[in-house]
């Protein structure tokens, strides 16, 4: 479960890294806000040993990430 949740955290950051901010909508950027938010708190559960929520939390980050990338298009 640990290494699941650093691949998906590791794959929503690959994917942040391909939004340009100054190109998002007001709700956008909330969303942007929302997923950075997930990131860290998975990663501190990530580095609590809590994997499974490490994982959740990582996996609600890279929904949001795909709807977000997938409206920029």
């Amino acid at each position: 479960m640990r290494q699941q949740a650093d691949t998906r955290i590791k794959g929503t950051e690959r994917m942040v890294t391909r939004i340009d901010p100054k190109r998002l909508a007001k709700d956008q950027q909330e969303t942007l806000s929302f997923i950075h938010g997930f990131l860290a708190r998975g990663k501190a559960a990530l580095a609590n040993k809590e994997f499974q929520q490490a994982f959740n939390l990582a996996d609600k980050a890279y929904v949001l990430a795909e709807e977000l990338l997938s409206a920029l298009r």
